[in-house]
């Protein structure tokens, strides 16, 4: 008697699968909602508004563009990411751009930026999308 796969047995298994995928969905949204509830300009430190008074600058290289994270229905939004590596320690640092509306063009990547530093709050920066060379 050998063993069959019934149409039944792979309707379940669909609807299995199915069903774990929209629970890690579900998942996933609740986390990324409850991180925007609690830092609702974004991830990290980034500061939106420029670091003001003392402050100190480095000039990273950019990396690439990701999408932002938005509701459904919201319009495209896009961050530019960027590392800088400290010449002195070796220390690599990443930073994200605040959210941009437009796509910038793949042609940024490799581009110098200047990031300022808030040397108050250790963490805080702003990444200055103008200085881009």
């Amino acid at each position: 008697m050998g063993s069959s796969v019934t149409p039944t047995y792979i309707l379940i298994n669909v609807a299995i699968t199915v069903l774990l995928i929209a629970i890690g969905w579900i998942i996933i949204r609740y986390v990324q909602n409850k991180k925007m509830e609690e830092n609702p300009e974004g991830y990290g430190d980034r500061l939106d508004e420029p670091v003001t008074g003392n402050k100190t600058m480095v000039v990273a290289t950019v990396l690439g563009i990701t999408r932002a994270l938005r509701n459904p229905g919201d319009p495209e939004a896009y961050q530019v990411i960027c590392k800088y590596t400290d010449p002195e320690t070796g220390r690599e640092e990443t930073f994200t751009s605040k959210i941009i509306r437009q796509y910038p063009g793949k042609e940024i990547i490799g581009k110098m930026v200047k990031v300022y530093l808030d040397p108050r709050e250790p963490g805080k920066y702003t990444v200055d999308l103008d200085s881009m060379e």
